[in-house]
Formats: structure tokens, C-alpha cells, sequence
């Protein structure tokens, strides 16, 4: 997720040693939550049933991550 961000906002930042995304930048609120949402949409969310249990595998013959449902089975690239 922190990369998400980063590459998003265009920023510098670390993980911290309470395990908190720190970014350099100011930064309102409104843009963090209007990212937090784009990310769970991409990242997250089964697009077929919009369940949210769900887990990312990364084919090593394709080099293809995927998004795959545990609920409805359905997957995606991502």
C-alpha cells in the first residue's frame, strides 16, 4: 500500500518503527481517504460479488498478479 501511495501522490516516504506510513508532503485528509478508496476498489473488492475476502497470487509463469475471490471464486490481473 505505501507504494500505492507514493506513486500516486508523487511523494517520498518510509514505514515507520510503529509500523506507520509516514510521507513527506503536505497532505490533506480528503486525499488520503479519496486513495484508501481507489485502492481497496483495485486491490480488494471482488468485482463479481464485492466481497471483500479476497488474495493476491502472483503466476510465475505469467508473471501475472491476480486477484482472486474466496467467496465467488472469481478472478482478475491487477
Amino acid at each position: 500500500m505505501l507504494e500505492y501511495f507514493l506513486s500516486e501522490l508523487g511523494c517520498d516516504g518510509t514505514v515507520g518503527s510503529n509500523n506507520e506510513m509516514i510521507l513527506v508532503g503536505g497532505y490533506q485528509a480528503k486525499h488520503f481517504l479519496r486513495l484508501t478508496k481507489k485502492y481497496v476498489e483495485e486491490y480488494v473488492k471482488c468485482n463479481t460479488c464485492k466481497g471483500f475476502n479476497t488474495y493476491m497470487e502472483k503466476e510465475a509463469s505469467t508473471r501475472l498478479t491476480y486477484l482472486k475471490c474466496k467467496v465467488c471464486t472469481a478472478s482478475r490481473t491487477v
